[in-house]
C-alpha cells in the first residue's frame, strides 16, 4: 500500500465508526457504509542512476501505457561506451569467423611435407645426395607446420571467447542506457511531476507519480463476530458512490479478497474491484478517495475466486560457468615417421 493510500485509509478509519458499526444486515444483504475507494496501482517512479534529467516527455494529466519512456537521465557517456564496445566486438567477431590463418598454415605444412618427401625420395634413389642434417631440418619444418595449424585453430577458438566477452560488454553498455530511462510500469495517468528537465537527480529519487484510474478498488472493514469471512468470500456486490451534485454512480462486482488476519476488535479487510467509466464530459466518473456504500448479497452463490498466482520474474541469462568451460590447449604434437 502506498503512502497516499495509507493516509486515506487512516483518514477514513478515524472518521468512520468502529468495525461492525458501519455494517447492517437487511435480510440477505449486508450493507456496509464508509467504504474507501482506492487505487490499485499508484507508482512513485524513481530514477536508478544519478545524473542530469535531460528529458521529461510527459506532463500532469498525460495518459500513458505500460512500457512508455516518460523521460531519461543523461546517457551520453553510456552511448559512447556502447559504441566503442560494439566496435571491439565486431573486431573480435571478425577474427573468430576468419579461418585465413588456418588455411595458410595448412598450405605451408603441405609445402614443407612435399620438400621433406622429395629429399627422402632423392636419398632413396641416390643415398647421401641430401645431407642428413638437411633431411632432419626439412622434417622439423614439416612438424612445425603441422603444429602451426593447431596454433591457428587455437587462436580462432580464443577469438570466439574474446568476441563473447566483448558482446557481454555491449550488453552491459545497453543495460546502462536502459537504466537511465524512466519507463512506465503501468497503464494510467501522470498525476504529479516532481522533477523537471535540467535538474540533477539521485538514485531512488521520485520524479513523478503515476496512477491507474480506469480500474479502482473499494475496501471495507467487517466484524468477524457478526459476519464470518467465509460468508462473504466471493459474494456478489453492488456499490453506490456519491460523486457530487446529488449524483451517485453504481457498479457491480464480487468480493475478490478477504484478509487472512482479524485484528483485536474483530475487524478484517475485504475488497472488490470495478472498471471505472467516463462521464458526459469525458472525465472519470469516480476518483480515489471517495467513500462508497457496499451491499453484499449473501443469498446468491459466491463467485469462485482462484488464488492469485505469483508472476514469474524475467529470467536472467545463465551465468557463465568458468569451471565447465572447455580448456583451450594444443593437442599432442603429431608423430612424423
Amino acid at each position: 500500500m502506498t503512502l497516499t493510500t495509507a493516509m486515506l485509509v487512516s483518514a477514513i478509519a478515524l472518521a468512520a465508526p468502529p468495525a461492525g458499526a458501519n455494517a447492517a444486515k437487511k435480510g440477505d444483504v449486508l450493507e456496509v457504509k464508509y467504504c474507501l475507494v482506492s487505487m490499485i496501482d499508484h507508482v512513485r517512479l524513481s530514477v536508478r542512476e544519478a545524473g542530469a534529467l535531460v528529458a521529461v516527455n510527459v506532463r500532469e494529466g498525460t495518459v500513458i501505457s505500460k512500457g512508455d519512456v516518460l523521460g531519461n537521465v543523461d546517457d551520453s557517456d553510456s552511448v559512447i561506451k556502447r559504441k566503442a564496445s560494439y566496435f571491439d566486438y565486431q573486431l573480435e567477431h571478425a577474427k573468430a569467423e576468419s579461418d585465413v590463418n588456418v588455411r595458410a598454415a595448412e598450405k605451408m605444412a603441405k609445402v614443407a611435407e612435399a620438400e621433406y618427401q622429395q629429399a627422402v625420395d632423392i636419398n632413396r634413389k641416390s643415398p647421401g645426395t641430401v645431407p642428413d642434417t638437411e633431411v632432419r631440418r626439412l622434417k622439423l619444418t614439416w612438424e612445425r607446420g603441422l603444429l602451426q595449424i593447431e596454433v591457428a585453430e587455437l587462436e580462432m577458438d580464443v577469438a570466439k571467447f574474446t568476441a563473447d566477452v566483448k558482446g557481454a560488454t555491449v550488453e552491459a553498455a545497453d543495460n546502462e542506457i536502459e537504466r537511465r530511462k524512466l519507463v512506465s510500469p503501468i497503464d494510467g495517468i501522470v498525476d504529479h511531476v516532481m522533477v523537471h528537465a535540467g535538474e540533477w537527480v539521485q538514485p531512488g529519487q521520485p520524479v513523478m507519480e503515476l496512477v491507474r484510474v480506469d480500474r479502482l478498488r473499494v475496501e471495507a472493514f467487517l466484524n468477524a463476530y457478526e459476519v464470518s469471512p467465509r460468508e462473504v468470500e466471493g459474494r456478489r456486490v453492488m456499490i453506490e458512490i456519491p460523486v457530487g451534485n446529488g449524483k451517485t454512480e453504481q457498479f457491480q462486482g464480487h468480493i475478490e479478497f478477504v484478509s487472512s488476519q482479524v485484528v483485536a476488535d474483530g475487524a478484517y479487510r475485504v475488497w472488490m474491484e470495478f472498471d471505472n467509466r467516463k462521464d458526459e464530459h469525458n472525465q472519470w466518473a469516480v476518483r480515489p478517495g471517495l467513500t462508497a456504500t457496499m451491499r453484499i448479497d449473501l443469498a446468491t452463490p459466491p463467485v469462485v475466486v482462484p488464488p492469485p498466482k505469483l508472476e514469474a520474474a524475467p529470467k536472467a541469462d545463465a551465468a557463465v560457468n568458468l569451471e565447465a568451460a572447455p580448456v583451450l590447449k594444443p593437442s599432442a604434437a603429431p608423430v612424423v615417421e
